[in-house]
């Protein structure tokens, strides 16, 4: 969280009269009134639960909503992706029925700290710990608290790649807590202003979306179709391409492309950050995924996702690289200009034919299979230029709207940590 969104959050609204030390070292001052309580003394239930055996089906498919952190998105839970029967309930201990209106936080790996808030009896996961308070704490309250801790909680997490907060750190730790009616106008006011900046948010997404869409249509429209509006059309013969212009020809790609799957790589000759002796990217199906010794490919090369839900992506690489087995490798394309050839195969939309066998799989026989137009190399680089200067305008506009998105988000983060931990005071406000 920026410093500067507290600041200007601090300016807006009016602080409280009074403020104490909190010997909390993260929050600081609290307003005179407020205590800090520990979770374990505030909350009267506090639990995780299991996973009942995977590969047996005869516990699951019931009725019974199953959490797990898949399922914590800082929002209400009203259903889950799996279900668990009353025979998992006999056969676990461990699974029991949180209460209505409590609290998850997930307490290990990378979504360390996500929440969620049932809105009905449910079971969970260990990976998920459920707080409930009947008395002293409003649970709204304490859905926003723990969102405002997120930090403190990676900081305070032990383990090696996978950081966890076990059940006993998340019970030790002491939430500011001011009277109960309080909370209570914190919690609605939160609402309420959390609302307004996800509706901001949303609309922000949506442009995104409708951009993608356009940019889409725009390269499909261009590599297929050209850019005359009055060139005559043919029927290409191809279901995907439907017509494109007279002067066109169609051909298939085992006729015009070198393609193989890229090479394994060992982990441990791949770093996350670029140094003096990692300094190669190591190319997947989703881009960059680190930086290696040295490279598999020197020149002009296209790197296909090969398998995941990354299958069909496609990346143009002009630089030394070591495209991995997770992607196919195209090092020849004979008649095609590179740009044209790149914007065609990403309009070509891979995905669509790929295997649906439990991952999806593309290999080298299902790209070389695939029939696609070929302008003239001169129409080609009118076309690749074109897309390249409208593409751009487009991305700059996608650009501004994540930069957007993250501001709001900085603000409803900043908004939240300021409202729990006293810094502003909005009991007027609700």
């Amino acid at each position: 969280m920026k410093q500067k969104d507290k600041n200007s959050i601090q300016f807006k609204f009016k602080p409280y009269p009074k403020y104490k030390d909190s010997r909390i070292e993260w929050i600081g001052e609290i307003p005179t009134e407020w205590k800090t309580l520990k979770i374990r003394h505030a909350c009267e239930y506090i639990k995780s639960g299991t996973t009942p055996e995977s590969s047996s089906e005869e516990f699951y498919g019931g009725s019974i909503l199953w959490v797990t952190t898949g399922e914590l998105r800082e929002s209400f839970i009203e259903d889950t992706a799996k279900k668990v029967n009353e025979k998992a309930l006999r056969t676990y201990s461990a699974l029991s029925f949180h209460p209505k209106g409590s609290v998850l936080i997930a307490m290990y790996g990378a979504t360390i700290g996500r929440l969620g808030m049932l809105n009905k009896e449910a079971v969970s996961n260990q990976a998920c710990l459920a707080l409930f308070s009947k008395t002293k704490l409003f649970n709204r309250y304490l859905f926003y608290w723990l969102y405002a801790t997120r930090d403190e909680l990676i900081r305070i997490s032990s383990g090696g790649g996978q950081p966890n907060v076990n059940q006993e750190k998340l019970a030790s730790l002491r939430v500011s807590t001011p009277p109960l009616d309080e909370q209570k106008a914190i919690a609605t006011f939160l609402d309420r202003e959390t609302k307004k900046i996800d509706n901001l948010i949303a609309k922000q997404e949506l442009l995104i979306a409708l951009l993608e869409e356009k940019r889409q249509a725009l390269i499909s429209h261009a590599v297929t179709k050209g850019l005359d509006p009055k060139a005559k059309m043919k029927d290409s013969g191809v279901e995907w391409l439907g017509e494109i212009p007279e002067g066109w020809e169609v051909v298939s790609l085992r006729l015009k492309i070198k393609i193989a799957s890229g090479d394994g790589i060992s982990n441990h000759l791949v770093e996350a950050q670029k140094s003096e002796t990692h300094s190669i990217p190591s190319i997947g199906g989703n881009g960059i995924m680190g930086y290696t010794l040295s490279p598999n490919t020197l020149k002009n090369a296209f790197a296909i996702g090969r398998v995941g839900a990354l299958c069909g992506n496609v990346h143009f690489i002009n630089y030394p690289a070591w495209i991995t087995d997770n992607a196919l490798k195209i090092s020849k394309w004979n008649d095609f200009e590179n740009l044209y050839f790149f914007y065609l195969i990403y309009s070509a939309k891979l995905n669509r034919l790929a295997s649906t066998s439990a991952q999806p799989l593309i290999t080298g026989e299902t790209v070389k299979n695939l029939k696609v137009p070929l302008p003239a190399i001169t129409e080609q680089k009118t076309i690749a230029e074109y897309l390249d200067a409208q593409t751009k305008k487009i991305d700059l506009l996608k650009e501004k709207a994540f930069s957007v998105i993250e501001l709001l988000n900085e603000k409803r983060s900043a908004l939240i940590s300021s409202a729990v931990t006293g810094k502003i005071d909005v009991r007027e406000l609700v």
